[in-house]
């Protein structure tokens, strides 16, 4: 195999080494950020299957770059991978940083969650001292309120019977007036009738004699 295509292969090698590098702090960003545990595991295997397929990568470019002909080519591309190869040592370190922290901040999260629990229990517990207080103070209001309700329907009745009773006075004055008026002319025609009774009789007398 000639050096230029050995040097074309060992660049397709590096670059898809540079490639898996990118992906891999990707999903290292990823793992520090996870929520929670089955998250972190489903990152955690990607990670582990870019890490293989980064080990297989790094396999083949050094293949390629022992095969160079030229002493100065081959120790300039060993030493490319060199870099690339410590990096790769360093990714378990990292993968393993980035779960304490992830660990970390679910722990801070849980603790703030508690917090805000406890602080709403006790918030839920003032205002519900204040509702009964207020449904107290509101029940107290309601029978007020009754209260003041049946006092004036009861006003409101006497007022009525009052205005009833000054209308049956009005009519019994009425009633009695007609009633005296009455009298009075069943008494003149009394009067008269016995006048004319009288009359009658004396004219009757007469005739006989």
């Amino acid at each position: 195999m000639s050096e230029a295509v050995t040097s074309a292969e060992y660049q397709h090698h590096e670059n898809e080494i540079t490639r898996l590098e990118v992906k891999l702090d990707q999903l290292i960003a990823d793992l520090s950020g996870a929520f929670d545990a089955t998250a972190q595991s489903e990152v955690k295997v990607q990670v582990r299957k870019v890490q293989d397929t980064l080990e297989e990568c790094l396999d083949r470019a050094r293949v390629c770059a022992e095969e160079q002909e030229s002493d100065s080519v081959r120790g300039s591309l060993l030493a490319k991978l060199q870099k690339h190869s410590v990096q790769f040592a360093q990714v378990n370190g990292r993968v393993r940083r980035a779960m304490v922290e992830a660990k970390a901040r679910r722990d801070e999260s849980k603790a703030k969650e508690r917090e805000q629990l406890m602080g709403a229990t006790s918030w839920e517990s003032v205002q519900s001292a204040k509702l009964r207080g207020t449904s107290g103070a509101g029940k107290a209001l309601a029978k007020s309120a009754e209260v003041t309700e049946g006092l004036q329907r009861l006003r409101n009745a006497l007022a009525a019977d009052m205005e009833r009773t000054a209308a049956t006075s009005t009519v019994l004055a009425s009633s009695s007036k007609v009633i005296d008026s009455t009298q009075k002319e069943t008494g003149t025609i009394d009067s008269r009738l016995s006048r004319a009774k009288g009359l009658l009789m004396r004219i009757g007398q007469r005739n006989c004699t």
